[in-house]
């Protein structure tokens, strides 16, 4: 993927989360304090270990997604719940790339009405976290502007 830096050359990458940490320390999203660095690099770790699991019926119609329900969403929003009751933002006072890599989980996933698959079951699993459900809609509503846009696309997924 080409990048396009604020000199307007562009700088060809890859790998997601080594992207996003690259656009989190150029816009300040991305922790200097070593510490809250690795808190923030945890949570986005601990989130790609189920994201592997939970697009999978996305793209395999014939995958039964009763675990990713009721076992693999459940385990993960629980630590996650915890987070969204005692800060603001998943790590500290300030919004960083692990807010952004969770918000695509509720925006993306769990309150996208255009999900590929079980819709229903989404919504389920979200109205039994109301403190993720809430920092899920307080990230949508300040990342509102780019969440409508024609650049995010329809599905997202």
């Amino acid at each position: 993927m080409d990048i396009t830096n604020a000199d307007g050359s562009t700088t060809r990458m890859s790998q997601s989360t080594a992207i996003l940490r690259y656009l989190g320390k150029v816009h300040g999203y991305y922790p200097e304090d070593a510490k809250t660095a690795y808190q923030v690099d945890r949570v986005i770790d601990d989130f790609n270990d189920i994201l592997g699991l939970i697009y999978k019926p996305h793209f395999n119609k014939d995958q039964d997604p009763t675990d990713i329900f009721e076992k693999i969403l459940p385990k993960y929003l629980k630590t996650i719940e915890e987070r969204c009751a005692s800060n603001e933002f998943l790590v500290g006072e300030k919004m960083t790339i692990a807010d952004f890599a969770i918000g695509q989980l509720y925006t993306n996933y769990l309150a996208n009405e255009n999900i590929s698959f079980a819709p229903e079951r989404w919504n389920a699993v979200l109205e039994s976290f109301p403190g993720f459900k809430a920092w899920g809609a307080k990230f949508a509503e300040k990342n509102a502007e780019y969440l409508s846009s024609e650049a995010r696309g329809k599905y997202a997924v």
